[in-house]
């Protein structure tokens, strides 16, 4: 009973009052994660947060984007205070979440404007020493199929248990692998990737260590095949100056410095997304600055894709633009493996002027030996200012018999019209009615 109590008293988290302020606290010994989450993906605009431990005050912040991790020590006998410091705009945007070390959240904190500056919302704590020693300075370098996990075990253990499974997985669930030194090799990963990793050292029947993490980690690109599609919603929203793209996507600007025209990136914003919440998007200035931050091109790179270069790919993707008069122009062009730019050959562009959404198609039957990535490029052009808005990104097989593209009605009189129309068909009928 007095073990069962124990226990209870570890994971429990309590809740305290003191002048009217809420904060709590849990006993979480080894490590935790400290997470800063901006909603809006620019970064927290100069807000900051204070962690304070027996060893001093250090200050944390997200300069840029959506999300940031630290992994923080906490030491047998340490304490650490999550003390909100404000001190920026837009707090309403910021929250932070501490995760122990196996990876479930011990607090999620509520958005900083609602926060009092100088206050302490949460603090761990570490009063339990283990007799067994926990891994520490866990490592994992992955392949495409692959990990090679190491860490610094104790000089005398039974064996290790490393669990292992996709991201978001709960503890106890995944798969699994009892190792005998302090390295493990896993195969049979699944390619771009995101997985996480757990390492417990175990001692004997009744005595394991803490449970150490390394979370949300990737493996290596691989080439797609095809049917393939993006939707863009399941990958962390970026900024106009921090794309944020999907995993294998690749980004390029010949502009410089941290702020740049053109710029595509991923936004959250259900109003413009064709699905879901997220969707590319692309603006350019009609500036003619000399400013180094004014490039002439801005580009996003697909992942490598199986079989492109066969020229029997199609691309399909809906598009739009923010506001009546703005042409919605992406220039859409075929690199090699590495996505280097001046391996681009532009093959169409497209002009997508409507504020709502259009499907539109791109025969890559053009494609030849080395063509390997699709890339989307907005081009610098003086006094022309547009947003393009890009959704639901699909490469498939051009069908056997493939539908005519872009039909437009070119000119007519009172007796014929003509027409034009895009196609890889040597045949078509034509149907003509009132």
């Amino acid at each position: 009973m007095k073990k069962q109590l124990l226990i209870r008293s570890l994971l429990a988290m309590f809740v305290f009052f003191t002048g009217g302020k809420a904060f709590a606290q849990s006993e979480s010994c080894g490590f935790v994660t400290l997470e800063l989450i901006d909603s809006y993906g620019d970064g927290w605009n100069g807000n900051d947060i204070d962690v304070v431990s027996t060893s001093g005050t250090t200050t944390y912040t997200l300069s840029s984007g959506s999300l940031i991790t630290y992994s923080l020590a906490v030491s047998f006998g340490d304490t650490l205070d999550f003390v909100w410091q404000a001190g920026g705009s837009w707090a309403s945007e910021c929250t932070y979440k501490i995760k122990d070390a196996s990876g479930t959240t011990l607090y999620s904190s509520p958005a900083g404007n609602l926060m009092t500056a100088g206050a302490t919302q949460y603090y761990v704590y570490c009063n339990t020493a283990s007799s067994c020693a926990m891994p520490t300075n866990l490592a994992v370098s992955t392949g495409t199929n692959s990990a090679a996990l190491s860490w610094d075990g104790a000089s005398s253990y039974s064996y290790h248990l490393v669990e292992y499974d996709t991201t978001g997985f709960t503890p106890g669930t995944g798969d699994t692998a009892w190792v005998y030194a302090d390295t493990a090799y896993l195969t049979g990963l699944m390619a771009s990737t995101s997985y996480d990793f757990y390492v417990t050292t175990i001692c004997s029947s009744t005595d394991s260590s803490t449970t150490v993490s390394s979370l949300n980690v990737y493996t290596q690109c691989a080439a797609i095949a095809t049917p393939w599609s993006e939707n863009f919603d399941n990958s962390v929203t970026g900024s106009a100056f921090n794309p944020s793209l999907p995993q294998c996507w690749d980004f390029y600007t010949d502009a410089l410095g941290s702020f740049y025209y053109p710029y595509f990136y991923n936004r959250n914003y259900s109003f413009y997304a064709n699905s879901g919440s997220n969707f590319l998007y692309g603006y350019r200035s009609s500036s003619s600055s000399t400013s180094t931050s004014y490039g002439d091109t801005t580009m996003i790179i697909t992942p490598e894709i199986q079989g492109l270069d066969s020229a029997t790919k199609q691309l399909e993707f809906y598009a739009r633009t923010t506001s009546v008069g703005r042409p919605g122009e992406v220039i859409i062009g075929l690199t090699d493996a590495a996505g280097t730019p001046s391996s681009l050959r532009i093959v169409d562009t497209v002009y997508a002027p409507a504020t709502t959404y259009s499907k539109y198609t791109v025969y890559l039957d053009g494609a030849t030996t080395g063509d390997a990535r699709i890339a989307f490029m907005l081009r610098r052009e003086i006094g022309v200012y547009d947003y393009v808005c890009i959704d639901d990104v699909s490469v498939t097989d051009i069908p056997p018999c493939p539908e005519p593209l872009s039909l437009s009605l070119v000119a007519t009189t009172q007796t014929s019209a003509t027409i034009s129309w895009s196609s890889s068909s040597a045949a078509f009928n034509i149907e003509v009615g009132p």
